[in-house]
């Protein structure tokens, strides 16, 4: 079984077997891929939820600890950009990194010609202006640098249908999309596209453990000098595996493959059935499985070898049931069966029933216990699902130990529930939809939309991240029309930047525009003699 990887040259030469492809193909001889699985696992009855949370709102009443649009970023917090492109058309921004700078980094999907899409990364200064590239590449610089088009036109490849993660270390951008490519028949495959912070191209990569027709790109995380990929796979349609991968990340921010993690440099991972519980859904002796979110361990220290999470959504049977689960791995890409049930926490949020909650997104900290000289560090894990509710979804967050039990002092036994249509809701106020969690010094942001009658508005809830207590949950509608937040990280002065799409409702229903905006502590909106001195 093969595992390959492209390569391109920084100076962007062209060579290579395949017509369209950039640079040279390198190819790893892996043997049988490795498929871990909690076989130390006994089978568990499904434990019991939470009680159903109240009806919530689509936002709280404003207060002293509301988070707004920051108006010193952008027009009035909000940055829009076509590209310079044609009004009709859609800019999908959907991730964004934030540079040691302040800057903000977003990639997103923009128009290639002849239906394609191709990947669009723009760089916004902290006042939310776009900063000029200084050294792109050829042909891949667009409106006197401010744009970088990749890979330039429909007839290059790769042939990018979708960015799962940007990411950024030691002055490189690291960029995870999905490739399509066609081997007899069109497949997918997560590929890295590498550009320096000035713009420079240095290079794209792909891996794909088998020949199935879907190795979706799901996340990537960086730790040192390590850069570890998720992928999805479909296992012929029935969804029962997903993956993971190595690079190593090299002085000049080119990638080489690991063909040594997991033992073949990329290690399957499939549930068997007694082991997961999911014996009313199995398929072949395996649980269907769904990876979604990777990060690595979070400590104090710079960890030498980290071990890495995996947030996945598990069906347990064919009525619906669906709940979302952390697995974690060592470094060395095995399953560590001392976390959780042999390696393994998952966590309902449906009170023991047949509902459909799924893994959306994750995220790991630590945060400090105790005081000067008796402190210790604690590490988190927070989970956050899309969950079913009685009359429309809302969002679930649960935080984690490094042992894989839930933190009772986060919510209700170490959850919280809100958004949708709950218990007691008598109005449909349409589902809540998360897609992203930071978080930003003492603060949980998470982030996502309101879908109330199809009409998609920004929402945004901060949480105190060690109680789960609300500071502020509320619509953050925009003039423009359709919004969502799609992406978010942590912002200056305890804020957030977010990234997502933008309609303009003036136009069509199809047009999109990328949406990059921050939001602030409205106390600190507020208060321009401490933002910007006195005479």
């Amino acid at each position: 079984m093969n595992i390959a990887s492209d390569s391109t040259r920084s100076d962007s030469t062209r060579s290579g077997r395949r017509a369209g492809a950039h640079g040279r193909r390198m190819l790893f001889l892996a043997g049988w891929l490795l498929a871990f699985a909690a076989g130390a696992a006994v089978a568990q009855p499904k434990p019991l939820g939470p009680l159903d949370a109240p009806a919530s709102e689509p936002e709280m009443p404003a207060g002293a600890n509301d988070f707004v649009y920051d108006p010193s970023f952008g027009v009035g917090g909000i940055s829009v950009d076509r590209f310079a492109g044609t009004s009709n058309a859609a800019y999908d921004g959907q991730k964004l990194v934030r540079l040691p700078n302040g800057d903000v980094v977003v990639a997103g999907l923009i128009p290639a010609g002849s239906g394609d899409q191709q990947l669009g990364i723009v760089r916004y200064s902290p006042s939310g202006r776009r900063v000029t590239w200084p050294a792109i590449s050829a042909p891949f610089g667009h409106n006197a640098n401010q744009y970088i088009v990749y890979p330039n036109g429909a007839a290059n490849s790769p042939k990018i249908t979708n960015v799962a993660a940007i990411v950024q270390r030691s002055g490189y951008l690291y960029v995870l999309v999905d490739d399509k490519y066609v081997d007899g028949l069109e497949k997918y495959r997560p590929a890295v596209i590498a550009f320096a912070d000035t713009g420079r191209f240095v290079g794209w990569w792909f891996v794909h453990p088998d020949n199935d027709v879907y190795n979706n790109a799901r996340d990537m995380a960086i730790s040192g000098s390590k850069l570890t990929l998720l992928g999805g796979n479909s296992a012929g349609g029935w969804w029962t595996k997903f993956w993971t991968a190595r690079f190593n990340i090299n002085a000049d921010g080119t990638l080489s493959f690991n063909s040594t993690f997991g033992g073949n440099g990329a290690p399957v991972f499939t549930l068997p059935t007694a082991a997961g519980g999911c014996s009313g859904a199995q398929i072949g002796g395996f649980c269907p499985i769904t990876g979604i979110a990777l990060d690595y361990a979070k400590s104090l220290a710079v960890q030498i070898s980290p071990k890495f999470y995996v947030a996945f959504t598990k069906k347990y049977d064919n009525s619906g049931d669906h709940d979302p689960c952390v697995a974690r791995f060592n470094d060395n890409g095995t399953l560590d069966t001392g976390f959780g049930t042999g390696g393994i926490a998952c966590v309902p949020f449906d009170n023991g029933g047949n509902l459909e909650d799924r893994a959306v997104a994750m995220h790991t900290d630590y945060h400090m216990v105790g005081t000067i000289p008796n402190v210790s560090y604690v590490e988190d894990i927070y989970l956050v699902a899309s969950v079913a509710r009685q009359f429309s979804n809302g969002v679930g967050v649960a935080r984690l130990n490094s042992g894989g039990t839930l933190n009772s002092e986060f919510g209700s036994g170490g959850k919280i529930v809100f958004g949708g249509c709950g218990a007691g809701c008598t109005v449909n106020l349409g589902p809540t939809i998360p897609r992203a969690i930071t978080r930003s010094g003492a603060n949980l942001g998470i982030a996502g939309y309101w879908d109330p009658n199809l009409v998609d508005d920004p929402q945004l809830a901060v949480v105190n991240a060690l109680n789960g207590s609300f500071l502020s949950f509320r619509v953050m509608g925009i003039a423009s029309g359709d919004a969502i937040f799609g992406d978010i990280v942590a912002g200056p002065n305890g804020g957030f930047v977010t990234a997502g799409w933008a309609k303009d409702d003036t136009v069509g229903s199809w047009q999109k525009m990328y949406f990059t905006s921050r939001i602030a502590p409205e106390g600190f909106v507020n208060d321009l003699i401490f933002r910007y001195g006195h005479e």
